[in-house]
């Protein structure tokens, strides 16, 4: 089997250096994992490798205007259209556009909640692009699934997290109020990217290459 190149979405630095030790070919690297990416040419300066971002009209088509001014702005970097992709009316007229346009990869879960259900409609979408571009799975990937992934869709990147959480290192604490919104972590709940769980799903990949020879 074909080397599958695996993305980690990370948090800051110590993400980053998990999931390195991991074995992670390539992070997404998030300010925040509920916000956007803003400043593109600050991003390209800063010599990242890509960027992912996603834009679409009411209608559910692909603001061609943004992503062009966008894919203006990468300039050599790589640009995943990220999982906008999964709110989409038409899931093969936007691919097309996004060829059009430039675009290297399309992150999504096959317009379901997670990949291991939209697998048929990745393995479709991964055949009508007949290498235009990368489709690449993100969305309930684990070691427990990867290889199975691969192998049904014919995909060769795989994009997932590896979270865990962890105690708080403060000691005085009040859990009675919330800083935050009741969908993300509160006040004592650290989440961090695991390198064990990410040299897992790598080795399921390595383990299905060799089984596959």
């Amino acid at each position: 089997m074909e080397t599958v190149r695996c993305e980690v979405c990370v948090e800051g630095i110590p993400g980053a250096l998990a999931a390195a030790e991991g074995g992670a070919h390539r992070i997404e690297l998030c300010a925040g994992l509920v916000e956007g990416i803003r400043d593109v040419k600050t991003i390209r300066d800063a010599g990242a490798f890509g960027i992912a971002i996603g834009a679409l009209i009411r209608d559910g088509s692909v603001d061609e205007k943004a992503m062009a001014a966008v894919v203006e702005a990468a300039g050599r970097m790589s640009v995943t259209f990220h999982r906008a992709f999964d709110m989409t009316r038409d899931p093969w007229s936007t691919m097309d556009t996004l060829v059009e346009l430039g675009v290297d990869r399309i992150l999504t879960s096959g317009l379901e909640r997670t990949v291991p259900e939209g697998t048929g409609l990745i393995k479709r979408l991964v055949s009508a692009a007949g290498g235009r571009i990368s489709i690449m799975p993100g969305g309930g990937i684990r070691k427990e699934n990867v290889a199975g992934i691969v192998r049904d869709t014919g995909v060769r990147e795989v994009h997932f997290t590896a979270f865990t959480r962890a105690e708080s290192l403060m000691i005085h604490q009040n859990s009675r109020p919330r800083m935050g919104a009741a969908e993300v972590p509160g006040e004592f709940d650290r989440i961090s990217t695991d390198p064990l769980e990410v040299r897992a799903v790598l080795q399921a990949l390595d383990s299905a290459s060799l089984d596959g020879r």
